[in-house]
């Protein structure tokens, strides 16, 4: 058992963030992560936090029973390589809300269900969203990111914050596979384990054979998987409705800045001021590269694809498109009546 008053004193700072817990969810690990180091890292998982020096583990039974502050939270979902690192840091940015980008907590949860360990699933997700709730000094509201992987928890999420607001966030087919693309094997091994994922948790069925399947080109394989997550998407939007969700392309965040960014924050119930927005859209925020801090112009110099590389991607988007037309999913932005395949 920790001592109260330590645990008081951690469960009181936002600084403090919940980490994972362990078989059977009876402890809950906690790591230091303040506010810049919130900024700085890309994500706050096991790549960025791994060497992270305050640790604290409490019982989870301790947890459950402490009180603490909480403020409201909202969500942005994504089906990955869509501009989300970049819409959290704007949105921080903004001073209104505080950006917590794919904490590991997510990923520990799912894992917890996919393992079939004994929990009681809601109370878990419950715990872990007043813990990420807690408040940042001079933020009205904690905006989460979870990692694309933890897509499969969104219901849940949802249902456990009733005033939470999501944006379903994704990429046009042909960006997606170009980012895909230019992050060579370590992109194409990454589009597999997307595929893999979604075929767990929300598979289509496309009339292809395991063999047939895995036959297919990884650039395939990851087009496969985006339209799974978008069929997903259209499926959550259905379900919550316009009150809670906000389908958006991470391209209009990077074409118009600041009426996205207003958009967003007016969704959200946050302060959109123009000026401020303004600001932001010529600063850094949107001038350099949100994982690793180079300038957007030297990094499109540096990562042009061959046209052996595009062509490829065409002829893939194309036939995405016949299959979503084949199976009734719409890919069109703001389409009434939402076609859905399951």
């Amino acid at each position: 058992m920790i001592p109260r008053d330590r645990l008081e004193a951690v469960l009181a700072d936002a600084q403090w963030l919940p980490h994972s817990f362990d078989r059977n969810g009876a402890n809950l690990s906690f790591v230091r992560v303040t506010r810049e180091m919130h900024r700085a890292l890309p994500f706050v998982d096991d790549r960025q936090l791994r060497d992270a020096q305050e640790w604290v583990t409490a019982p989870t039974l301790q947890i459950f029973d402490a009180p603490f502050r909480s403020a409201p939270i909202h969500f942005v979902f994504h089906t990955g390589l869509c501009c989300s690192t970049l819409l959290i840091n704007a949105l921080d940015a903004t001073g209104e809300a505080a950006g917590l980008k794919e904490p590991q907590l997510f990923l520990s949860l799912l894992q917890g269900v996919e393992t079939g360990e004994e929990l009681n699933r809601n109370r878990w997700i419950e715990l872990a969203l007043r813990l990420l709730a807690r408040p940042f000094d001079g933020a009205n509201a904690n905006i989460l990111k979870p990692s694309c992987f933890a897509n499969p928890l969104i219901p849940g999420l949802l249902c456990a914050a009733p005033g939470a607001r999501a944006v379903l966030l994704h990429s046009d087919l042909p960006s997606f596979l170009k980012s895909v693309a230019k992050q060579g094997i370590r992109g194409r091994s990454w589009g597999r384990q997307v595929y893999a994922s979604c075929i767990r948790h929300f598979p289509l069925d496309l009339g292809y054979s395991s063999e047939q399947t895995w036959q297919q080109t990884d650039l395939q394989i990851a087009a496969l998987a985006w339209l799974m997550r978008r069929n997903h998407f259209n499926r959550l939007a259905a379900k919550f409705g316009p009150r809670r969700t906000l389908r958006l392309n991470g391209s209009d965040l990077v074409a118009e800045p600041v009426e996205t960014l207003a958009r967003v924050l007016r969704f959200f119930g946050l302060a959109a001021d123009e000026r401020a927005i303004r600001k932001i859209a010529g600063g850094p925020v949107f001038t350099r590269h949100s994982k690793n801090g180079e300038l957007f112009k030297a990094r499109q110099l540096k990562n042009n694809s061959r046209q052996a590389e595009d062509d490829e991607i065409d002829i893939v988007a194309g036939w995405i498109q016949t299959i979503a037309r084949h199976r009734g999913i719409s890919l069109v932005e703001g389409e009434p009546g939402l076609r859905l395949a399951g």
